[in-house]
C-alpha cells in the first residue's frame, strides 16, 4: 500500500467560483502537485475529463485519477454524467463547497456516486489526507 500520492498524478478541478479556484490550485500547487488542470464550464469539463481518458493524450495530460467538482457548477449533473461512463464510474471525485453540505445535499451527493468533500478552508494536510483515501479505494488498497 502506497502511503504517498504520486506528485504528478493528474488532477482536474472543474469549478467556476474565483475564491475556490484561488483557495484550491495554490493548496494543491503547496502540496507538490504539478499536474492540475482547470475548466471553468461544465460543458469544458466533460470534454476535457473525456479528452484525459483518451489514448494518446495520456502522455500530454495523464489519465485523471482525481477530480475536484464545484457544486454549484453543475457538479450533480456533471457528476451523474461521470457516473453513467463505464470507463469513468470509478473515478475519485470531490465536491468543493463553500460551506458543509446539508443532510439531504450531502445524501443526494452520495446517491449521484460523490466520493467525498472538501470544504472551502480545509487545511493542506486533510486535503492530502482525503484524496490519499480515495485514490486507495479507488485502487482497491
Amino acid at each position: 500500500m502506497q502511503d504517498t500520492l504520486d506528485p504528478h498524478m493528474a488532477i482536474h478541478i472543474a469549478d467556476n467560483v474565483m475564491g475556490t479556484l484561488e483557495f484550491l490550485l495554490p493548496l494543491l500547487q503547496r502540496l507538490g502537485f504539478d499536474n492540475v488542470t482547470v475548466t471553468e464550464e461544465i460543458e469544458d469539463a466533460w470534454r476535457r475529463i473525456k479528452e484525459e481518458q483518451m489514448p494518446g493524450q495520456v502522455e500530454q495530460v495523464g489519465m485523471a485519477e482525481l477530480i475536484f467538482l464545484e457544486w454549484e457548477l453543475g457538479g450533480p449533473e456533471l457528476l451523474r454524467t461521470i457516473r453513467a461512463d463505464p470507463e469513468l464510474e470509478e473515478l475519485a471525485i470531490i465536491y468543493v463547497t463553500d460551506e458543509q453540505p446539508s443532510r439531504r445535499k450531502g445524501d443526494r451527493a452520495r446517491r449521484d456516486g460523490v466520493s467525498g468533500w472538501a470544504v472551502r478552508g480545509v487545511t493542506g494536510p486533510q486535503l492530502y489526507h482525503l484524496m490519499r483515501d480515495l485514490v486507495r479505494q479507488q485502487r482497491g488498497e
